[in-house]
């Protein structure tokens, strides 16, 4: 049934999973998680069903939603990392994100070590003894990069480390990195909510690392564990035991699991999904390739596009559509801010969110501009960046 299951196309999994083989697996982890530590908070039914829904979508063995993205990196480093201890974390990964990862290993008394990952080579040469993960995006912006995620796959395990993808902008729907070696995903779940406003964030954990054959690396998961009972991790999860400890520490964390009525809300989003991002990655090539014709506009990215450096990337790793987000810079840069009060559909933001077209500025590359892209109709969409380009453009 399982492998029969694994045939079905993603919008039959996105509507009916969630039950199942799927459910019973996360039921099970939890019970036997009570089992040996009583006192740990339950997890809600929906909690249960989104996360089983969100791991069959990902291609992964089991799920972890998490409230916050605070929630689900401490948790993940924690279970990865000690003092002493790095990982290798991609210079593409937002800063946003990079900050966060880099507060929390610095709490704990580990670093981080930034590489270009669109190297693997020069990730190889940046693991050493004491490296525990390497980290990187799918899809990263502003650049809109694509990762090699086999060659980093493949690097990962020579070395004896798991691959992590943060999966946000490109989601489930497009690439499931999973399939292409890696061995744990980070999604957070903004992006893929239809109204915006959502905090949580889901890692998801492809139970294909050996976990044991690298026990002195990776102690917390494959040595006794007082507060576990006295058991290990891996000898009661074997490959899964990084699922369990997520779990375990969710479950011991206070407000770090999402709450049933959040998680009610997460899942009915997940049955859309690739509806979204199918429609917003063609309104999105559509307005890549009006932007690169248009006289005020240079340098756009988007992964979709002919003239991309890593097109033919994306044509392996994002078959479904390349996304919602493209950047661009204009020939002139005074031009930015009339062009952005000239925009009357499109809405100006600190932040993508929802379904409805966003234009933000990156913090990182102050003259870029960054445009994700709603359901809209593309002719709409590339009709109110024309105007606005043409009022900025007359007022030069």
């Amino acid at each position: 049934m399982m492998k029969e299951y694994a045939k079905l196309g993603f919008m039959t999994k996105a509507l009916h999973s969630g039950h199942g083989c799927g459910m019973k697996r996360a039921e099970k982890m939890q019970s036997a998680l009570k089992d040996v530590s009583p006192w740990l908070s339950e997890a809600s039914f929906e909690s249960l069903a989104f996360e089983a829904s969100f791991a069959a979508l990902d291609g992964g063995n089991s799920a972890v939603a998490f409230a916050s993205s605070y929630a689900a990196w401490s948790c993940l480093l924690r279970t990865l990392c000690a003092e002493g201890t790095n990982v290798i974390l991609s210079s593409r990964v937002c800063c946003g994100t990079r900050r966060l990862i880099c507060r929390i290993l610095e709490e704990m008394g580990a670093a981080a070590k930034f590489v270009d990952s669109d190297h693997p080579c020069q990730t190889e040469q940046n693991i050493d003894d004491d490296t525990r993960a390497v980290i990187t995006e799918s899809l990263a912006a502003p650049m809109m990069s694509v990762a090699p995620l086999e060659a980093l796959s493949r690097v990962a395990r020579r070395q004896g480390v798991p691959l992590v993808i943060i999966n946000t902008l490109a989601t489930s729907a497009l690439c499931r990195p999973i399939e292409f070696g890696a061995h744990v995903t980070v999604t957070e779940a903004a992006p893929f909510a239809a109204s915006g406003g959502a905090s949580a964030c889901v890692v998801t954990d492809g139970a294909n690392f050996d976990w044991r054959e690298w026990s002195e690396k990776f102690p917390q998961l494959t040595r006794a564990d007082a507060e576990f009972g006295g058991a290990s991790f891996s000898s009661l999860f074997g490959n899964g035991a990084f699922g369990a400890k997520m779990r375990f520490l969710a479950m011991r964390g206070a407000n770090y699991m999402t709450s049933e009525g959040e998680a009610e809300r997460l899942r009915s989003f997940l049955r859309t999904l690739g509806l979204r991002m199918g429609r917003q990655s063609e309104n999105a090539l559509a307005a890549a390739k009006f932007l690169a014709a248009h006289e005020l506009v240079c340098n756009v990215r988007y992964p979709g596009l002919a003239g991309h450096p890593q097109n033919d990337m994306a044509q392996v790793y994002l078959k479904n559509g390349c996304g919602a987000v493209l950047s661009f810079e204009l020939k002139r840069r005074e031009a930015q801010k009339e062009f952005m009060e000239a925009l009357r559909l499109i809405s100006a933001a600190a932040s993508p969110e929802g379904m409805t077209s966003t234009l933000f500025k990156n913090e990182e590359a102050a003259a870029r501009l960054c445009l994700a892209v709603g359901c809209e109709a593309a002719a709409d969409i590339t009709a109110d960046l024309g105007q606005a380009l043409n009022a900025a453009l007359a007022r030069l």
